[in-house]
């Protein structure tokens, strides 16, 4: 065979081979209650040129809604979420520009053809990616669907109350963000606001009197050597926040914590920060900037525990 012949035999080959892979690839981030349903787009295929995983994933991404039929898409409210659901099943494997800018072409056209359908295209993202449970839990994915129907003038009633509240705390409370700033209530009566900590880091500590989880990571934290040494050298404050009243169940709870935290009571916080669970602790930088959050008890011994490693 001449050498062309034989060049473009194995180019075809390789052409065949990245279209068997990225099918093969779409099946396998396929959720599975898609698999009953037929789609409303066919998946993009990326040309064989693209060799790359998230290079292949930026080209199905950025294609997917580009011949989408925004006017006829809730007709089915089942393919819809299907056809959704493929697109965020891929979604993890783009870059992040990508996906951003998908979502917002994706939110526009929904709009433009019907902005009333922006709540239901909410609540497919918020069963997909919205709850902890969820296939592909994801709070930045979900936070854009919330502020569109936040900020459509069109909707109005519990739907538009529910993802104003969604919105404004996933927008206040995501890594990277500096949140806004709130009062509490101290142990002697007093309030306070959290912009007046001034040591460096802060760990923001959310918990319940009543929670055993709460009881323990409040004792491993204050016992751990390097935290206590942390706080005594004015590095770092611990601020223990109870989003409920300062009741007399919480003032009796008050002695079992440590003497170098910062202790307060804050009703309606959640409507703030995100509090999947209890303990629910954040971790704030110099600036105030939310740098961490949703980790263990063993995570931030850990991490706090790199401070005391002696420099080689």
């Amino acid at each position: 065979m001449p050498k062309i012949l034989y060049k473009l035999h194995c180019y075809r080959l390789l052409k065949v081979y990245l279209t068997f892979i990225s099918v093969c690839f779409v099946m396998l981030v396929t959720p599975w209650r898609t698999y009953a349903q037929d789609l409303l787009v066919d998946v993009p295929v990326p040309p064989a040129e693209i060799t790359k995983l998230d290079e292949r994933c930026n080209y199905i991404i950025d294609n997917f809604w580009k011949h989408f039929n925004f006017k006829s898409a809730f007709s089915s409210h089942d393919k819809m979420e299907a056809t959704l659901g493929q697109f965020i099943a891929v979604a993890p494997y783009a870059t992040a520009d990508t996906v951003y800018a998908a979502v917002d072409n994706l939110i526009k056209g929904v709009e433009k053809a019907d902005a009333k359908n922006l709540v239901p295209l909410a609540q497919m993202v918020e069963r997909w990616c919205g709850t902890d449970t969820a296939e592909y839990a994801s709070e930045e994915f979900m936070l854009p669907f919330a502020q569109a129907v936040a900020n459509s003038k069109k909707i109005k009633g519990p739907e538009k109350e529910y993802y104003s509240a969604m919105a404004q705390r996933l927008g206040n409370s995501r890594t990277g963000v500096k949140p806004a700033d709130f009062t509490f209530t101290t142990p002697d009566g007093t309030t306070e606001r959290f912009s007046d900590v001034t040591q460096p880091t802060v760990l923001l500590f959310f918990y319940d009197p009543n929670d055993f989880q709460s009881r323990l990571a409040r004792t491993r934290l204050g016992n751990d050597y390097v935290v206590k040494t942390l706080t005594q050298h004015d590095l770092l404050k611990v601020v223990a926040i109870y989003p409920g009243e300062p009741d007399e169940t919480w003032q009796a709870d008050i002695d079992g914590i440590s003497d170098q935290w910062i202790i307060g009571a804050a009703p309606g916080i959640d409507k703030w920060f995100t509090i999947k669970g209890y303990p629910q602790m954040y971790f704030l930088d110099e600036d105030r900037v939310i740098t961490d959050k949703n980790f263990s008890t063993d995570a931030i011994i850990q991490y706090f525990g790199q401070f005391m490693q002696p420099r080689k």
